[in-house]
Parts: C-alpha cells; sequence; structure tokens
C-alpha cells in the first residue's frame, strides 16, 4: 500500500497475508511528511482493509525490545505483545545484530547521508557488514 500527498508517494507498507492473518512486514515514510502521519493512515487503511476482507488477525511484526519508539508505535494501537524465541547454532558471534557496534555506527551514520548515497552505503555495509 502506498499512501500519496499532492500526487507523491510519501509512505509505503508492505503486507504479507496467509490464511487468517496478515502481517505488517515493512513501513517507510518520508520524514519530510511526519506531521500528517502517513504511516498512522496506512495502518488505519490495512486494518480496516484485513477486517473487510475477513482476516482474524493483524500481526504489527516483530520489534527489537532496543527500538522503543517503534514498540510505542504499535502498543497505541492496542495491540497485545509476546516474547519470541530465537533458537540459534552457531560457532559464530551470537550477539543481536542491534547490539553489534558496526549495526549502532551504521544506524547513526544513515541519518546524516545524503539520500542519493544510500545504495552506495547499502552496498558497502551488506558486503563488509554481513
Amino acid at each position: 500500500m502506498l499512501a500519496k500527498h499532492e500526487k507523491k508517494s510519501i509512505a509505503g507498507i508492505i503486507l504479507f497475508k496467509y490464511k487468517t492473518r496478515v502481517s505488517a512486514e515493512f513501513a517507510v515514510s518520508n520524514e519530510d511528511y511526519r506531521n500528517i502521519s502517513p504511516n498512522h493512515f496506512l495502518f488505519w487503511h490495512a486494518i480496516s482493509l484485513a477486517y473487510k476482507e475477513g482476516f482474524s488477525i493483524f500481526d504489527f511484526g516483530r520489534t527489537s525490545i532496543n527500538n522503543q519508539s517503534l514498540l510505542d508505535f504499535k502498543t497505541h494501537w492496542g495491540t497485545s505483545s509476546f516474547d519470541l524465541t530465537n533458537f540459534i547454532y552457531s560457532n559464530n558471534d551470537l550477539k543481536s545484530p542491534d547490539d553489534k557496534l558496526s549495526y549502532k555506527i551504521t544506524k547513526n551514520i544513515s541519518k546524516f547521508i545524503p539520500l542519493y548515497t544510500y545504495q552506495i552505503f547499502g552496498n558497502f555495509c551488506y558486503r563488509h557488514l554481513g
């Protein structure tokens, strides 16, 4: 789904539908339009559409316990949350990705780089940071 304002796409959400569940897996919005809450608009329409189509579960997706602002956003919709356990068998570092220094540095750098460099920056990160 896309939210448009004055014929310009300002936010988007990707939904997966399976059996009785609709899952919101990815959402993005243009920061310049934050004041008109395009994500709220999209989620409201996604939930309404899921209900009209007969789905019984709307899943807001997983959220890191370290992402308090996203947890707050989801809680304001009257959601229920529960812990999901990950079982990992690996000889590699078992830290959560958002606990790693490289993740924290990358996340902070991405706030300040120009939009046109995102693809180059992303390719570098995937190639060197995994």
